[in-house]
């Protein structure tokens, strides 16, 4: 009988784990499709073939489904330390631009990151993923300074911006493909005349 039972419970988990990723599926077919705005929980269940119920088990509002959408397959990546502040920012943008639906344009669809510029979803994805990679950001940029490669007075949330900004506008408003090699001519440039605070 104890076997049948966690035969049984192992079976529910795994069951649940489908349900999930089939939900996240969806979803993400219906952002790319509709955008945020369009993207309605009743047709995400349909879809599915669930009740609204839950998804809403899963996540409690239409918010955190989409930011669940967004941080599906997602890591920080780990802090590169190569001795050589150029090396690092590429790294460092090549790890956002892992992400899916930034190294390539998404096709005729929608871009599933233009869900950031709402508030909630942006809130849920900087807590979960964003502001632990600006922390590496700077971190990157203060290591840079302690060896001497850019001045102390450089403007670190403005270089990151920078990055951050090129590959979002290349990728989601121009839609084209971002390679390695624009990347690092970008970081090199950065590397080398960073911009520094008013009156430094």
């Amino acid at each position: 009988m104890m076997q049948m039972a966690k035969a049984e419970q192992t079976g529910g988990r795994s069951k649940s784990v489908e349900l999930t990723e089939r939900v996240l599926n969806a979803a993400e077919e219906l952002l790319r499709k509709d955008g945020f705005a369009g993207l309605k929980v009743e047709q995400v269940a349909a879809i599915v073939g669930c009740g609204k119920t839950a998804i809403y088990r899963r996540w409690a509002t239409k918010e955190e489904l989409v930011a669940a959408v967004l941080l599906k397959d997602t890591e920080v990546g780990e802090l590169p330390n190569s001795g050589s502040l150029a090396e690092d920012l590429l790294i460092h943008m090549k790890q956002g631009a892992s992400y899916r639906g930034f190294t390539q344009p998404d096709g005729e669809g929608r871009s599933i990151w233009a869900a950031l510029v709402e508030p909630a979803v942006r809130r849920l994805v900087d807590d979960a993923l964003l502001s632990e990679r600006r922390a590496n950001g700077r971190t990157i940029l203060a290591r840079a300074i302690q060896r001497g490669e850019i001045p102390p007075e450089t403007d670190l949330d403005a270089v990151l911006d920078m990055l951050g900004g090129f590959v979002f506008y290349r990728t989601m408003a121009r839609r084209e493909k971002l390679t390695e090699e624009v990347m690092a001519r970008v970081a090199r440039a950065v590397a080398a005349s960073p911009p520094l605070y008013p009156n430094a």
